[in-house]
């Protein structure tokens, strides 16, 4: 069972890492002029469904039947919504005058609404719809399992089909797209003492599905992730397949590790919701920046831009811990 939690551990900071470098494709000057560059991009893109993929495992393992609804939801809005609302805030004191002929409270709403501040933000709205809606993921937490496999291969077509929100901006049409990533970690958990041993044998065909699948996006001439409006047809999204496969391979991969609760993995994994909160600003402040494109390879570029922003942002969560303490949780979420 320890095996089994330090790999969603080492997932958790792999996780935050990739979704960090999504966001920072700007600043490394990448440019997608080949097929291994398409590839690449879409293996880095999208990858808050791994999130996703976590929360909807955590939910059971943590909870399980010692699940209360109230004190979930408590506990959740807490957690997110606290910090998020202070971020979103602070961000349009910042940056974000307004310029839509709402007014500033009109448009703090709007963005408190729908995410609209950063990139990344868009997350919190869906997930905190995600966790309304809880009882119906217990529900089928306690289906059989060829029912479960069923109802992620229907909200898969969905999803496919219907693709992301345009900006990411619409919520219940997030809520449809990532059920599928989010009901796969829930049936991984609920499985998990037969799943874990299946994947840790099969990690080398989930890599070559993983893959395979970037391939054909590729192919495709797929780069990025495809937003669409609710109920358009602009054909089918494999980012629904590609990100729950990518969530299995790396709990493969890492199942069996253990981790130092001192090392670098588990204090990626503890401060992820902070580096995500907090890695949008270090992004706005460093945009004006070519200072990472000085080595002639976009991808080392982007290496090097992943670790500096990964590790402002956990400086800043760290040092607000350590004037703060636990009370720094209601402004960066750690």
């Amino acid at each position: 069972m320890t095996g089994r939690i330090d790999s969603i551990v080492y997932f958790r900071a792999v996780t935050i890492l990739l979704i960090v470098a999504g966001h920072s494709f700007e600043l490394a000057g990448i440019r997608r002029s080949s097929f291994v560059d398409l590839g690449l991009v879409n293996l880095l893109k999208g990858n808050t469904g791994l999130f996703v993929f976590i929360s909807g495992f955590l939910l059971h393992h943590v909870y399980g039947s010692r699940f209360v609804y109230k004190e979930f939801i408590v506990r959740r809005f807490t957690r997110i919504f606290i910090p998020y609302l202070f971020l979103t805030a602070l961000a349009q004191f910042l940056f974000l005058p307004t310029q839509s002929g709402l007014s500033e409270v009109e448009e703090f709403k709007e963005n408190i609404l729908f995410g609209s501040t950063f990139q990344a933000y868009w997350y919190v709205p869906f997930i905190l719809a995600t966790f309304l809606i809880t009882p119906l993921h217990r529900s089928f937490a306690e289906q059989k399992g060829p029912f479960q496999v069923v109802l992620i291969a229907v909200f898969m077509i969905v999803a496919m089909v219907i693709q992301r929100p345009i900006e990411n901006l619409n919520v219940l049409q997030s809520l449809l797209f990532f059920t599928p990533a989010y009901l796969v970690g829930i049936f991984i958990a609920v499985h998990s003492l037969r799943v874990f041993p299946f994947l840790r044998a099969a990690k080398f065909y989930l890599v070559a599905a993983v893959v395979a699948i970037i391939s054909i996006q590729a192919a495709l001439g797929q780069s990025d992730n495809l937003h669409n409006a609710l109920f358009r047809w602009q054909g089918i999204e494999l980012m629904v397949l590609q990100k729950p496969l990518l969530s299995l391979m790396l709990i493969s991969l890492f199942t069996g590790w253990t981790i130092n609760k001192r090392s670098l993995p588990n204090l990626i994994a503890e401060t992820s919701l902070a580096i995500f909160l907090i890695h949008p600003f270090v992004l706005k402040y460093l945009g004006w920046s070519r200072m990472f494109q000085i080595t002639g390879m976009q991808w080392i570029n982007l290496c090097f831009v992943v670790i500096s922003v990964t590790a402002i942002s956990m400086i800043i969560a760290l040092g607000l811990r350590f004037i703060l303490g636990k009370r720094s949780k209601f402004f960066t979420g750690y």
